[in-house]
């Protein structure tokens, strides 16, 4: 073998070697990988748990007003007129677990999937102030009461997402829109009562500060598929919005241990139900009132009612990177 062979074997084992090297490196993730992940997707990629504290204030109001008038008898006339104001306020300590997880298909970037849990237990205070007034034939009365009772009020809320994330701002904003669903159930001391259905639309924003510190938003609307079921609500009409927005942070302490912690303000107005009816001619078990007052007696009912609900919930807790 010439001498120019035997130099040119070992420059070939060596290109050899260095080319298996490299698909190798392709294939398996260095160690330094971990550390180069982006932190708005890092923070994407975490199962975190949380304590909390959940504040609910509701207000609700409710009324009814009757009269019988008659042309040919007004000395007779008459009117009654209900009405009644609710406010009930709750602070529940809890816990909140959740799993998110950003990753890629083929070419399709950042898709994103999340899951989260949430219960509160503690006491709720109601107040509720009654007043009746009555006018017969121009004398006129009025009375009232006031009623308080403090009872254990018990919420769960599941909630699942699913989006896209689209990166910008040289990788530091993370804008991810997802479609949201969730069921949520509780009430006076129970955590199944009165289970409502939701599904909705929410925006994710996900802004690096540092490579250790990300703040994040997300702004939601759900709509309650059955409102008029829930617990402690006046007068709901059907399917009802909820509109919520959240502030939080995300530190990263180690290489994997995240400290979060965040605030989220939820609002809903269950809506508002009116009603009203007039009867000209009595019939039926109205027919002595009708003969009383004449054929040309009006009987007028109207009732009302409406509840609306203020939400905030503060938490801090422990999340693991995947």
């Amino acid at each position: 073998m010439s001498s120019r062979r035997c130099h040119a074997i070992p420059k070939i084992v060596l290109l050899g070697a260095a080319s298996v090297a490299a698909s190798f490196g392709a294939c398996v993730t260095t160690p330094n990988a971990f550390a180069e992940t982006s932190p708005v997707v890092a923070v994407n990629r975490e199962v975190g748990l949380s304590i909390t504290g959940n504040y609910d204030a509701l207000a609700g109001t409710a009324g009814l007003n009757t009269a019988i008038t008659s042309p040919y008898y007004p000395q007779y006339d008459w009117s009654d007129r209900t009405s009644s104001r609710a406010h009930l306020t709750s602070w529940r300590p809890g816990f909140r677990a959740d799993a998110q997880y950003m990753f890629d298909i083929g070419r399709v970037r950042n898709l994103y999937a999340a899951g989260i849990f949430n219960l509160g237990s503690g006491d709720m205070s109601a107040q509720q102030d009654y007043v009746w007034t009555n006018v017969d034939g121009g004398r006129r009365s009025a009375s009232g009461a006031r009623y308080r009772d403090n009872f254990t009020h018990n919420t769960i809320n599941v909630t699942g997402e699913i989006g896209k994330g689209f990166q910008l701002a040289h990788n530091r904003l993370m804008l991810t829109p997802v479609f949201q669903g969730g069921y949520t159930a509780g009430g006076g001391n129970s955590f199944t009562s009165l289970g409502l259905g939701y599904v909705g639309l929410a925006l994710h924003a996900d802004y690096a500060l540092t490579k250790r510190l990300v703040i994040r938003g997300r702004a939601g609307w759900a709509e309650y598929l059955d409102a008029g079921s829930a617990d402690l609500v006046y007068g709901s009409n059907g399917a009802r919005p909820e509109w919520s927005g959240d502030v939080a942070l995300d530190y990263r302490m180690t290489r994997r241990l995240h400290l979060t912690g965040g605030v989220r303000y939820a609002y809903m107005d269950y809506g508002h139900t009116h009603s009203s009816d007039i009867w000209r001619k009595a019939s039926g078990p109205e027919i002595f009132t009708a003969n009383f007052y004449g054929e040309d007696a009006k009987f007028t009912s109207a009732s009302r009612a409406g509840t609306r609900s203020n939400a905030v919930q503060l938490r801090l807790g422990l999340a693991y990177q995947l």
